[in-house]
């Protein structure tokens, strides 16, 4: 039993005293769970050391004459973290650890005869001889006051973002929808938290949690005019944002379409391609994501995915933006998907690729990198994740020539063997010297099987990305490219 410093001196309260500094260090945690009133903290009234010399035979005590100063307990969140106040400092209570709620102090006066009178038998019944002459408390300005600890600096906002699930989208139903028409969307995938929200071209939508695997959010007609490709995504929290899939609203005929870009990322004065259809049979006007217009550029035809396609080449302009391009002739316009403007970490001198296997040299690892969607890498015959023929699992790396910060990771599936080569999901790593920094299992959604992953935080200290196949349908799948930022 801990001895007390300081008490009154007129010990009437001194088993009540002795009880109460059962365990710790003053202001400590107290792990005697019946030491004391109920819990309750004693004033430090500076009182001399306990007499034990002789048993006072002092008669009970007129508890009328007790100053009845306000003892309070501290009531705090978590195991048994009671304080002392010292009313001679001041009126603050030591609490640790409170939680965000506002907490209040019990001003409950200690007057409770039976009380008192149960600690000092218990004192007794421990051998010790007590004097229980009245307690005189020094009310030297006391605060009776309720004390409350002010929370105002701490609210509990933590939950805004305290998810640490990254929600994946694998699925959008409807994928197409009709112009200026409301869409009532229902998202699949994994990882959707209560208060989960939809983005539809990073607003905000109504949205309804149905489960971990499924959300209902409504597209109001006001967000649906533009014809063409529209993200959508899906947050836990405002760092804790899902992969991108696209709701595609009906093309006007004639219109121009655009199926893709090659590359889809790049720097002000590099070549970008747009591919699509209605590109080259009239004139076209391009417009950057910043209201930025394209004045020069060049028309082509090729073959993409096994149909003739027109193409449109042209210089990124100095100011350009990361977003999406719209494109229009005289029948309508069309929007495309986010083009990424930045540097490829991928593309860096120095890079190196390391795969499982590749099927030849005529499709080599080396092609994950070269930043042209029409080329792909594709694993040696037998080298897949779900063919029960197949031996081994394919897996594809890009190392870095020096350790790299990485925000956002994209995917893009197999543009050169249409139908059946593609990976359906994969593993994605980010590696440092340490091992492993960042994992996350993903599926590569129709048609294209791009995959666009923005990471909560970026990612320090990588020094290689890696893609492992989880699911495929071929025995020899392939990707366009690895993609980094």
């Amino acid at each position: 039993m801990k001895n007390l410093t300081q008490f009154v001196a007129i010990p009437f309260l001194v088993p009540f005293l002795l009880l109460l500094g059962c365990g710790g260090s003053s202001g400590g945690a107290d792990t005697d769970s019946g030491a004391g009133l109920d819990g309750q903290t004693l004033l430090d009234v500076g009182a001399p050391p306990l007499d034990v010399a002789t048993p006072d035979t002092a008669t009970t005590p007129d508890l009328a004459t007790l100053d009845t100063a306000s003892v309070v307990a501290t009531d705090v969140a978590g195991p048994d973290t009671r304080g002392v106040a010292d009313t001679h400092a001041s009126d603050t209570a030591v609490t640790q650890s409170p939680d965000a709620a506002t907490v209040k102090l019990d001003t409950a006066t200690a007057t409770d005869v039976d009380a008192i009178s149960a600690d000092a038998t218990n004192a007794a019944s421990d051998g010790l001889v007590v004097d229980t002459a009245p307690v005189q408390v020094d009310t030297a300005a006391p605060d009776t006051a309720p004390v409350q600890v002010d929370t105002a600096a701490a609210p509990d906002m933590a939950k805004a973002d305290a998810s640490t699930v990254v929600p994946v989208l694998s699925a959008l139903s409807p994928a197409t929808a009709d112009v200026g028409q409301p869409v009532p969307l229902t998202i699949s995938g994994t990882g959707f938290e209560v208060g989960a929200i939809a983005y539809f071209d990073g607003q905000a939508l109504a949205t309804t949690v149905d489960s971990g695997n499924s959300i209902t959010a409504q597209v109001t007609s006001a967000l649906t005019a533009q014809p063409g490709s529209h993200a959508v995504s899906v947050s836990n929290g405002t760092s804790r944002t899902s992969n991108i899939l696209y709701l595609v609203l009906t093309i006007p005929v004639g219109a121009p379409e655009i199926l893709d870009y090659s590359p889809d990322n790049g720097l002000a004065g590099d070549a970008v391609t747009i591919i699509g259809h209605n590109l080259a049979a009239e004139a076209i006007s391009i417009t950057g994501p910043n209201a930025i217009h394209v004045t020069t550029m060049s028309t082509d035809s090729t073959t993409w995915l096994g149909q003739t396609v027109d193409t449109v080449t042209f210089a990124l302009p100095s100011t350009w933006q990361t977003g999406s391009m719209v494109v229009a002739n005289s029948k309508g316009s069309s929007r495309g998907k986010i083009f990424t403007v930045g540097t490829n970490l991928a593309q860096l001198t120095g890079v190196t690729v390391q795969a499982s296997s590749e099927y030849s040299s005529t499709w080599a690892k080396v092609r994950i990198v070269d930043n042209d969607l029409s080329t792909s890498w594709f694993s040696k015959n037998g080298d897949c994740a779900t063919d029960t023929s197949c031996t081994s699992v394919p897996w594809i790396s890009v190392t870095f020539p020096s350790v790299q910060s990485v925000s956002r990771i994209a995917i893009r599936g197999n543009r050169e063997r249409a139908g059946s080569y593609d990976f359906l999901r994969a593993r994605i790593d980010i590696i440092g010297n340490a091992g492993v920094l960042s994992t996350g299992s993903y599926d590569l959604p129709n048609p294209d099987r791009d995959l666009d992953i923005t990471l909560p935080s970026p990612v320090a200290g990588a020094t290689s990305v890696k893609f492992t196949s989880l699911a495929d349908e071929s025995i020899e799948p392939g990707l366009s490219e690895i993609e980094v930022f």
